[in-house]
């Protein structure tokens, strides 16, 4: 029997949300700890949409229909400000069992799409790679599976 834990995650991302900060050296942890490789096990992603202003977010909504505090409209779908969201994507991830919410945009969210596809297993079961890419004045974010170690020569194999 196969117990579904998908709920408890949710629960568990919404109750200590905790976000990773992009940046071109690497993922900024609420800490402060900057790394540009970590492994991380992603339990779910959404469409996400934001609204920036003076390139600060004003308005932004975690299932690209509602937003988290209105500013304009209590829906997406009718607002007269739409056009001038970022759509984006929200990952659900934990990193050494620590949940974290990481917003792609653009470019690291096409490298996303592009990983899972290639995928030959479900992502929601897997442990992934994701290194941060100095661009400048941005970071790009790539996804790999991690390296396998191969048996030494003193451990058999099985």
């Amino acid at each position: 029997m196969r117990i579904d834990f998908e709920p408890l995650v949710r629960i568990m991302h919404r109750s200590f949300v905790r976000y990773l900060r992009m940046t071109p050296q690497g993922l900024q942890f609420p800490d402060g700890a900057l790394r540009a490789t970590i492994t991380a096990r992603i339990h779910h992603a959404n469409p996400t949409r934001t609204l920036y202003r003076d390139k600060k977010p004003v308005c932004r909504s975690l299932d690209g229909s509602k937003p988290l505090r209105p500013v304009v409209a209590a829906h997406c779908a009718p607002c007269p400000e739409r056009e001038g969201c970022t759509a984006q994507l929200n990952l659900q991830l934990s990193v050494e069992g620590v949940p974290y919410n990481l917003l792609l945009s653009f470019t690291s969210l096409k490298n996303f799409l592009l990983f899972r596809n290639k995928l030959n297993r479900p992502l929601d079961r897997s442990e992934i790679v994701l290194n941060v890419v100095d661009r400048g004045r941005w970071g790009e974010l790539r996804f790999s599976a991690p390296a396998v170690n191969p048996p030494s020569a003193s451990t058999p194999a099985r």
